[in-house]
This record gives structure tokens, C-alpha cells and sequence, in this order.
């Protein structure tokens, strides 16, 4: 991925919460709509903003491309839709919104020189799951994108993992009762910590437990809900049995 962001009702809030749970640092406000970006040794590794209107809380997922405005013309060739952009963001880059065939969001980001984005390793993001009640959406993930998808579960766990290059870093689960389409970012527990103990400090802090934490193949997990109701997962990969 080359981005991750959460939109919220209270940014603010929601800076506060992450900074305290994963130790990020927040810059000022970007733009005038409020959006910031997270920090760990100073190399971004989140965005929040605020809610836009109709909205519901949520985390999303930003796909890194060398051209996006080829990219955002290929979405609507595969049956998609180009939502917002392509627009330029200064030095980050370029960036548009686009939908999936199944009306799942997720954006596209063309790095720019200034662009710096972390990710696998603690209190980063290690990996991105999509819900979906589609599962047909491999289809065009795969061929907008180049994925390859390995099917790990079936009927009642419908379960794929898309690589690219060798490396896998997504996962898709077709919902069991049409919920609509939604990305949960998995980040990374340091293992000296372990994920009960940031469970833990996360409903202290007032975050919703809704699974976990458990052991998986992927290691240890817990997924919560953030005090504004954005979704997402805690890993400790060190747990893996993989």
C-alpha cells in the first residue's frame, strides 16, 4: 500500500486516540478540509480527516501506482468507477478515489518526490483485508493491479490472499450476509508488548473489542473498533505458525 487513512467525526479525538495507542505524531492540518498525517520517526504511516457528508466512520486503503491517471482510466474499463480525481497532492503525489465492482472504496497513489511511507513493521501497517459481498472482485483487483489470488477458504470462509511480485500483503473475505464492502488495516504489536497488553491499553483508552485477541495462522489478532467506530486489527506476527 502507499497510504492508509481513517475518516472520523472528530479528528482531533481520533489523533489523540492513535497517538497514545501506537505512538504516532500528527502534523498540523494540510488542507482546509482538516486532513493530517501520522508520523513514526518522522515518515508517515497514517492519514485522518473528517467524516465527508453521508459517511459512515472508516479506514481506507490507498493501492501505490507509477501513473494513476492510466490506472484511474483502467478502473472504468474493468466495470469500476473513478469517484474523485485524479488530483494532485504537492509533494505526496497524485492521487484519485475510485469504486470496485461490488461498490468497495479505495484509492490509488502515484508517489511524488517528496512521498514517504512506512509500513511493515510495529505500530505500522502489516496488512489490509477486504470485506466484500462480492467475491468476483478478485477478478478486477487481479486484473487492474496485477495480482495473483490463492483461494485458503471456502463456503462459509470464503478467504483469497492477492500477491504481486511474490509478496502478499492483502487479504479478501466475501462477507456471509451481504454486508456492504469495507477495508480493515491490520497493524503491527511490537512482541515484547504482545497484543493483549495494546488490547488493553486500547479499551482504556475506549476502543471497542469485537474479536480477540486469538491466535491464527498469521499470529496473534484482535480487531476493535476505534471510540469514533472505525474498524481495524492488531498482529503480532512473531505469533505466526506460518
Amino acid at each position: 500500500m502507499a497510504l492508509v487513512d481513517v475518516a472520523v467525526s472528530d479528528p482531533n479525538g481520533a489523533s489523540k486516540f492513535y497517538g497514545e495507542l501506537f505512538g504516532w505524531d500528527f502534523d498540523p492540518e494540510l488542507w482546509p478540509n482538516g486532513y493530517r498525517y501520522a508520523r513514526v520517526d518522522g515518515s508517515v504511516v497514517a492519514g485522518i480527516r473528517p467524516l465527508n457528508d453521508q459517511e459512515s466512520a472508516k479506514w481506507d486503503v490507498y493501492f501505490g501506482v507509477d501513473d494513476v491517471d492510466v490506472i484511474a482510466a483502467k478502473v472504468s474499463d474493468l466495470g469500476g468507477q473513478v469517484v474523485f480525481g485524479p488530483n494532485d497532492a504537492g509533494d505526496a503525489g497524485k492521487v484519485a478515489i475510485g469504486l470496485d465492482t461490488a461498490f468497495g472504496a479505495f484509492g490509488l497513489w502515484e508517489a511524488g518526490a517528496g512521498w514517504d511511507f512506512v509500513q511493515g513493521r510495529d505500530d505500522t501497517l502489516v496488512w489490509s483485508e477486504l470485506l466484500t459481498p462480492e467475491a468476483s472482485v478478485d477478478e478486477f483487483y487481479s486484473s487492474l493491479f496485477g495480482f495473483e489470488t490463492h483461494q485458503i477458504g471456502e463456503e462459509a470462509f470464503d478467504y483469497t490472499v492477492w500477491t504481486l511480485g511474490g509478496e502478499t500483503s492483502v487479504g479478501r473475505l466475501k462477507s456471509s450476509d451481504g454486508e456492504s464492502a469495507s477495508w480493515t488495516p491490520y497493524f503491527g504489536v511490537d512482541s515484547s508488548v504482545g497484543t493483549d497488553k495494546v488490547v488493553a491499553r486500547a479499551s482504556e483508552l475506549g476502543a471497542q473489542v469485537l474479536f480477540g485477541p486469538a491466535d491464527i495462522p498469521a499470529g496473534r489478532v484482535a480487531t476493535l473498533r476505534d471510540p469514533f467506530g472505525a474498524q481495524f486489527s492488531l498482529v503480532d506476527l512473531s505469533r505466526s505458525t506460518r
